[in-house]
Formats: C-alpha cells, structure tokens, sequence
C-alpha cells in the first residue's frame, strides 16, 4: 500500500471511533446518560403550628444519593434524613431538599409552613342574658382567634366541664337553673393552637332579682321592696323571707314586687325588721291562686338590716 493511501484509512477509522465519544461519553449513545434524581419530602411539620422545631424526612428515587438541605436560605449544606431545625422563629419558613448522584443533581423539593407563638386576645363583650329558666352568653371573638372553649361549673362544683367548642358568637345553656350559681370560663384558640388568657362571667342567683341587690345594707327605717323580673304567665308570686335559719314571712303578690314593713305578723307570730341578714325566695304562680301549680325557683339574694 502506498504512503497516502494508509494515511487517508487511519484518519477514517479515528473519526469513526471519536464520533460516538462526543455524542454521549466513553463510547455510548445519550440514552444511557443516567438521569437525576428525584426527591421527595415524605414527612415535615403542620402549620401553622406554635411549635420551634420542624424535623423532616425525604428520600429519593435512586440509591447512594447524596442530599443537599436548606432552610430559609439560597445555600445548601450536606444533610441526611431525618434533619431537625431547633429554635425557629415566628413567620414562613421553607425546607428545600435535593439528591446528587452520578450525574447532574436533581430537582429541589421543598416544604413551607408558618410558625406562630403568639397567643390570641380573649374574648370581648362578653355578656349573660339570663331569663326565667334560659341563659345566652354572647361575646366577639378578637385578633386571629380561629374558636372558643367554654366550662362551665355549677353550684357547689370546683371542677368545669367543657360546655361548649365552636367559632360562633353565642352560646345557650339548654340546662340553666336560676336557682343554682353559674360560672363560665372562656379560653381562646388560634390555628397555631396557642391559648389567650382565661375570662369568664358568673352568674348569680340573684340575676332575676332587681332590688334590694345581693348583699345590700337597708336601713331599719326604711324597709325595702322587693323587686324581681316578671315571668312569663305567671299570675302570682310566692315570696319567702328568711332570718338566719327561721321563716318569717311568706306571701302571695300578684305583681312582680312586694313591699316589707318594719313589722308583720306571720303564723301568729309579730315580726319587726330587726338588725341582720335576711334572705329572700321567689317563686312563679301559674293558674288560679287557690288551685295553680309553682313553678321553679326565680332566684335568691341576702340583704343586710343596720
């Protein structure tokens, strides 16, 4: 073979060799090229939430990945799953997440959620309309509250119980007794679940009864009226007056109010408006006085004799 003619064949099959090489690497085609990894975030934190701390786990479509983390930042540090964030702050904050293997690495994921610490006000307006046998609690919910708690104890009780958990603005006791004190407490909640601080309202025995109030000083020489709210068909009233232990009047007005002298007889007994605590019952009438039926007590109070 001549000199150039050798040449002109080696030059050929170099070039055919080379092509390949150039097109997808170490001799292959671009279809065996190996493609990122994809990773997905498989576990992180609800929000918003109160709670500082986010932990979260991923893991990615190919193995002997390695991960690059990042929280609230454009740079990526080496991290493995689980990662844990300590000592967060208030606001948004986002978690990006992505897998290097042999080739390009992949595509980020990432995860956003808010934290808040940041306990709600309470409630505001808060007011008690009480009737013969009903209560409405009303109130306003105030800042980011998302829902109010109620309990409520009664009577004796030192423990509440949870009455009521909703987003409304009122609230109706379907088993009020007049007879009994009420205390409710309020606590309210945002989304993050934070807590405001505790109000509530009580409500007395005494609610439906107008004058003299709970725990009045009367004069002797001025004897009071008793006074309370009039119920619905009632057509008389059953009132009782105590002293210490001791019944000493009962009476029968037609109207919702009834007038104390400074001296009475009751039960052949003369009575005066003596010096101390009295403590005064009314009940509802309904029918004829001489055949109708009581209903449940109106209410109590205690006023003082100076």
């Amino acid at each position: 073979m001549k000199p150039a003619l050798a040449l002109s064949v080696l030059a050929v099959a170099l070039t055919a060799s080379l092509v390949p090489a150039l097109a997808g690497g170490s001799g292959g085609s671009s279809s065996d090229a190996k493609a990122p990894p994809v990773t997905t975030i498989t576990a992180g934190p609800a929000g918003p939430t109160n709670v500082t701390s986010a932990e979260f786990m991923f893991t990615a479509d190919q193995e002997e990945v390695h991960f690059f983390c990042a929280l609230d930042s454009p740079i990526s540090t080496p991290c493995a799953s689980p990662v844990t964030y300590n000592g967060l702050g208030n606001g948004q904050h986002t978690f990006s997440v992505f897998g290097v293997s042999d080739g390009p690495p992949g595509a980020a994921a990432t995860w956003s959620w808010g934290i808040d610490t940041v306990p709600p006000p309470p409630v505001a307006g808060l007011h008690a309309h009480v009737g013969y046998g009903k209560l409405r609690l009303s109130w306003t919910r105030q800042g980011d509250t998302d829902h109010v708690v109620i309990f409520r104890s009664v009577g004796a009780q030192k423990e509440a119980t949870q009455v009521y958990a909703g987003a409304g603005r009122t609230y109706a006791d379907a088993k009020f007794v007049n007879a009994l004190e009420h205390r409710y407490g309020f606590v309210s909640y945002d989304k993050a679940g934070n807590v405001s601080p505790p109000t509530g309202v009580t409500v007395k025995k005494s609610a439906l009864l107008l004058t003299p109030a709970d725990g009045a000083m009367v004069r002797r020489g001025h004897p009071p009226a008793l006074q309370w709210r009039a119920v619905r068909r009632a057509r008389f009233y059953n009132v009782q007056l105590w002293r210490g232990k001791r019944k000493v009047l009962s009476a029968w007005p037609q109207h919702a109010s009834s007038r104390l002298s400074r001296a009475w007889r009751y039960k052949n007994h003369r009575y005066h408006l003596e010096p101390g605590v009295y403590t005064w019952y009314v009940w509802p009438g309904f029918g004829p006085l001489q055949t109708g039926t009581y209903g449940k007590l109106i209410g109590t109070a205690s006023f003082r004799v100076g």
